[in-house]
């Protein structure tokens, strides 16, 4: 008896031995052919700085820098504002839009401030405003109607 259930126990060893080394070698294959380099030259007709201003054009996005266009351009309306330190704006603009080619933002919205009679009121604002790659901005248009 005791001989007999030796051999089975072989037999089952031997089995779970067999899967563990079938699992080893599909792994080291796996990883070899993950891994593997290849030595091929990619030629393109794409130059670095074309491929670089493109690159940037894909990640000039509203998620990406929209609140910082909002931010940039309330420091430019401010600026035409008889009370800059009184202005108020919303938590966000009405509409904030993007042209991805030359990374140029397109800011609507509301706010209020003080006028020259020390009375507060409300106006509305257009702002167009670029970023460049160096990460500066620069206003393109400003439209502030008190």
């Amino acid at each position: 008896m005791a001989k007999q259930e030796s051999k089975e126990l072989k037999k089952k060893s031997s089995g779970i031995a067999g899967w563990l080394v079938l699992a080893a070698i599909g792994g080291i294959t796996y990883i070899g052919a993950t891994y593997q380099r290849t030595d091929a030259v990619q030629v393109s007709s794409v130059t670095a700085d074309e491929q670089q201003a493109s690159k940037y054009q894909r990640r000039c996005t509203v998620k990406r820098y929209g609140s910082m266009a909002f931010v940039m351009a309330q420091s430019h309306i401010k600026q035409r504002l008889s009370d800059p330190r009184s202005a108020k704006f919303g938590y966000k603009p009405a509409s904030t839009s993007v042209d991805s080619s030359t990374c140029t933002f397109t800011i609507l919205g509301e706010f209020s401030a003080k006028n020259g009679f020390g009375g507060r009121v409300r106006g509305s604002y257009f702002v167009k405003i670029k970023r460049y790659e160096d990460g500066s901005w620069a206003p393109v248009s400003v439209s502030v109607d008190e």
